[in-house]
């Protein structure tokens, strides 16, 4: 694959190392970001192969580890004579291996180091192998995703006729996908491994580093396109001073034009296909790498270029369409026998001869000129993009449009309000120069209020910019609607009101009023949420987003504005137990806001709606969210990241969504990358929360090492929070809960040392904010957990006061801690009959909101039932409470036909466990024995079948039973067992 190259000056471990009992290490002979290339013996074939060795880094990271082994396989069944053959993969003591052919030659960026700039033909000679490397690699389902002069074998050979020829073989195919590098958008492109970039930039496509998720074998085309050019013109069609610059100049800008000694050497043909393999869009771009080697091979054949005639590629394409590669006419400065033709008159070479000069002008021209539409095309397509909405679009065709017309201002603001969109910091940059060249334009005024407002949240200088605007055109709506909405983002309301009044003067009838005292509305009702003014705020904001919908039936934001009432609207109704009106309202807004997304899909250039379609989906979204149809919710946050692909807040609630749905390792990846890019501690804590819910699904199916060590990962990453933060108490209250949980799967002195660790992370939250419900509610976890039920109960009456949102999680929580209470009394011959009653009630609460919870509640129900028979007897007899029990049992499991078959030994093993309870209060302990063990046997046999987890109450339940039966060793058995399990 690689000729030897002197080996660094450190001794390399592999060197004479065996791997899988086959490959002998003899020498390093390449190496990049992705991993090193050895020359290796088969000992058994006694041949050379390439082995590529996976770099450390990446062989630790068990994803790629899994993709590299699939991957691999699927590798060595490509063939192509244009490609090195992957022979063998495996995996030795930690190292993960390809084995190739070992071929002669060198890299083409080698080849180009030591030649610099190469014949056009020749350039294009090698292309078309490469082309012919890629058709096939795509039909196979391989996207290469890093090609480059690097990745591309050159052999110096001979042809038949014995005429010099470049044998070219393509390596890493599907290396970029196996370690993930087909994600390396700004700024993960950025991201090293061991020191270096992953993936090269310089030769990745616009959609690459955008982070597009539908990056396929176009994108390979792009790269072929520069590769082509660099050949050509010894230097890269988007040049750049860092990292950065290049990447910009490959989403926004057209490709350099030809340098002055090469454009003349490149024919119109061959720059069209350039033209078109260098698209921004991949749907501009050659359908397949098969299509564009065919242009190439037209762009050789047929174009007028000045190539040398003895192009090993123009003499094949010509031998195969039956022409000699000799009838290409005379030799300059030849003779021969023909008879000498008649003079002609002076006028007639006249017009011959300023034919050929007007020919060979508009050759030139076509040569000479950047690649690319016309200014004014780029311009209409600039508008276009930006009422659309694909921001990153405008910005790219504006750049177009600058680079050919450097003092066009229309160009400039254009651009300005594209990239302020993308809160891209260089959008002052390009105002400045529309200020320039546009000067005294209100248009430009605005946009800078609009900037200081939208990305800055500089208040001040915003009002500064749009008093300027307004001096200039005192009677522009739209820039009074601008401020009115930077007031409006700043709590403002009376100067919104004022601005309102003036919009309604002076456009009477205009949408924007009524919209603009809806979102007035919106705002006091979250200022003041969940208490009763809020409820009303909602209804008025429903009647003036009615209003707005009325005035301008076309305008998205209108709709949009009533859907977010309706939403918030529901909240309130749920917060005040009205679930019907919640489900009525949320219908309602999720029609409207339908509608809204269908108005701006219709109508994208009407008021710039198409540019905030990506919130319409995320709008929805929210009201998915409510109604608990996460699936859906996530299909509209995948619709609106199609739009805007690098939206953090897009991605956040995606990440979000895909943590509800159940997928946390998605929805960690999502976070791992937003805090990458934003550094915010949201996405920290949510990384946190996506491994505490992993290790809540690991303890679900019983897997201990699974649950502790995902716990301890998000305990982890809640530290750096605190410590990074310390103030917020977020962290340090989750670290508790999570400490809480992990130690239910310890045991002994690892679960009181953790027990601690949860107490000391519950008094830092509470430090960090004094009166905090959430804190008191998981407090209140550790202490049932640790079976200290007066202070659950406490902390749980003192979360009371200021919980606005009363959750099933809340009433769970209270009933449980009220049913310890209840034990205690009982255990103590008191009346626990209030606190049993109390946990019936708090129980009941939970299962009518969240119906899911049946089957955790059951237990806990009827057992507080039989507790309340047994301390309270003038109420119901113990029979009549246990009738009543079943009863329950029956009427929560039994509802749903399928949960009543899969459940059946757990509603089994409840009775029994709850009449064992009847029979130990009735005092007796002969049936309360055999009842406890019937119990743990049930809950036993159910763990065994669903791997779940035998719960510690049964084996405590069965302790007492012991113990009233005298086996005082049976009873510390069974306390022992009990101490070993979670809780």
């Amino acid at each position: 694959m690689f000729e030897d190259f002197p080996p660094s000056g450190a001794a390399d471990p592999l060197i004479g190392r065996v791997l899988s009992g086959h490959y002998r290490v003899d020498a390093r002979i390449g190496g990049g970001a992705m991993g090193t290339v050895y020359r290796a013996r088969h000992t058994l074939l006694e041949q050379n192969f390439a082995v590529k060795v996976l770099a450390g880094e990446l062989a630790g990271d068990p994803d790629i580890r899994r993709r590299f082994l699939v991957e691999a396989r699927s590798l060595a069944s490509f063939v192509h004579r244009n490609a090195v053959q992957v022979r063998d993969c495996g995996e030795d003591g930690g190292v993960l291996y390809l084995a190739m052919d070992l071929c002669p030659g060198e890299t083409l960026a080698d080849l180009l180091a030591r030649e610099g700039a190469l014949a056009p033909d020749r350039a294009v000679a090698i292309a078309i192998q490469i082309l012919d490397a890629l058709a096939e690699a795509h039909r196979a389902g391989i996207v290469h995703r890093d090609l480059k002069p690097g990745n591309v074998m050159v052999e110096a050979s001979r042809d038949r006729q014995g005429a010099a020829i470049d044998v070219v073989r393509v390596v890493d195919f599907g290396l970029a996908r196996i370690v993930g590098a087909e994600r390396g958008a700004l700024p993960d492109a950025f991201a090293s491994i061991g020191g270096n970039v992953v993936g090269t930039v310089a030769y990745m496509s616009p959609e690459q580093l955008r982070a597009d998720d539908d990056v396929d074998g176009r994108s390979d085309l792009f790269s072929v396109g520069v590769v082509l050019y660099e050949m050509c013109a010894g230097s890269s069609p988007f040049p750049g001073t860092s990292t950065m610059s290049i990447a910009m100049r490959i989403v926004d800008a057209s490709p350099a034009a030809w340098p002055e000694a090469v454009g003349p050497r490149v024919n119109p043909a061959l720059n069209a296909v350039l033209s078109r393999a260098l698209a921004k869009r991949s749907g501009d771009r050659y359908a397949t790498a098969g299509e564009m080697a065919s242009a190439l091979r037209a762009a050789v054949a047929d174009g007028p270029a000045p190539f040398a005639e003895t192009s090993s590629v123009v003499s094949v394409v010509r031998a195969s369409r039956g022409t000699p590669a000799s009838d290409a006419g005379p030799v300059a400065g030849s003779t021969t026998d023909a008879p000498q033709r008649p003079r002609r008159r002076v006028g007639v070479r006249v017009a011959v001869v300023g034919g050929v000069v007007v020919l060979v002008a508009t050759l030139a021209w076509f040569a000479l000129r950047p690649l690319g539409p016309y200014p004014d095309d780029l311009r209409t397509r600039g508008v276009a993009r930006l009422e659309e909405g694909r921001y990153a679009d405008a910005v790219s065709a504006f750049s177009d449009v600058i680079d050919l017309l450097p003092r066009d201002g229309e160009a400039f603001l254009g651009r300005a309000r594209a990239r302020m969109e993308l809160g891209d910091r260089n959008a002052p940059a390009d105002l400045d120069e529309a200020d320039r060249l546009l000067p005294d334009d209100p248009r430009v005024a605005t946009a800078r209020g609009r900037y200081a407002s939208r990305v800055e949240k500089d208040g001040a200088k915003a009002d500064q910019a749009f008093v300027r605007a307004l001096t200039l055109d005192p009677k522009n709506v739209d820039t009074r609607f601008e401020r009115a909405l930077s007031e409006l983002d700043r709590g403002l309301a009376s100067l919104v009101e004022q601005d309102a009044a003036v919009i309604e003067r002076d456009s009477p009838g205009d949408a924007r009023v009524p919209w603009l005292r809806a979102r007035l509305r919106l705002r006091a009702a979250t200022d003041v949420q969940a208490t009763p003014p809020a409820k009303a705020l909602c209804e008025e904001a429903i009647v003036a987003a009615r209003d707005a919908v009325k005035k301008d039936p076309r305008w998205a934001d209108a709709a949009t504005a009533l859907a977010t009432a309706l939403g918030n609207l529901a909240y309130e109704q749920k917060n005040r137990g009205d679930y019907d009106g919640a489900r009525a309202s949320l219908a309602e807004g999720i029609e409207v806001s339908t509608l809204a997304i269908d108005r701006a899909t219709r109508h994208a250039d009407y008021r710039g709606q198409g540019a905030t379609r990506a919130r319409r989906y995320h709008d929805r979204a929210g009201l998915r969210f409510q109604q608990v149809d996460d699936p859906a919710a996530l299909a509209d946050l995948d619709e609106a990241l199609k739009i805007a692909p690098k939206d953090p807040d897009l991605l956040s609630a995606r990440a979000y969504a895909l943590q509800q749905s159940g997928d946390h390792e998605g929805a960690i990846r999502d976070y791992e990358r937003l805090y990458d890019v934003t550094n915010l501690l949201d996405h920290l804590f949510r990384q946190g929360f996506g491994w505490q819910r992993i290790g809540d699904g690991r303890a679900d199916v019983g897997d201990r090492d699974g649950a502790i060590a995902a716990y301890g990962k998000a305990i982890a990453i809640y530290g750096t929070g605190m410590t990074r933060e310390s103030g917020q108490s977020d962290f340090p209250a989750y670290s508790g809960e999570t400490r809480t949980r992990r130690a239910r799967w310890l045991e002994g002195a690892e679960r009181e040392t953790e027990w601690k660790a949860a107490e000391a992370d519950f008094d830092e939250a509470l430090r960090r904010k004094a009166v905090d419900s959430e804190v008191l509610l998981r407090r209140a976890e550790l202490r049932l957990v640790q079976r200290d039920a007066k202070r659950a109960y406490d902390d749980l009456k003192a979360a009371i006061g200021g919980h606005k949102d009363r959750t099933p999680r809340f009433y769970t929580r209270f009933a449980k801690a009220a049913m310890l209470r209840a034990r205690e009394e009982v255990a103590a011959r008191n009346y626990g009959g209030i606190f049993a009653a109390e946990a019936v009630e708090h129980a009941t609460r939970a299962r009518d909101l969240l119906p899911d919870l049946a089957a955790e509640l059951v237990p806990l129900v009827a057992e507080a039932y039989v507790c309340v028979a047994a301390t309270a007897l003038d109420t119901m007899s113990s029979d009549d409470a246990l009738k009543s029990c079943e009863s329950l049992l029956a009427k929560l499991l039994g509802s749903n036909g399928a949960r009543e078959s899969s459940e059946a030994a757990r509603v089994r093993a409840t009775v029994a466990f709850v009449r064992a309870g009847a029979a130990l209060a009735g005092l007796d302990p002969v049936a309360a024995l055999r009842l406890a063990r019937e119990a743990v046997d049930l809950r036993a046999a159910e763990s065994a079948a669903r791997r779940w987890y035998e719960d510690a109450i049964f084996y405590e339940r069965l302790a007492d039973a012991l113990d009233g039966n005298g086996d005082a060793a049976g009873a510390k058995a069974a306390r022992e067992r009990a101490e070993r399990l979670p809780r």
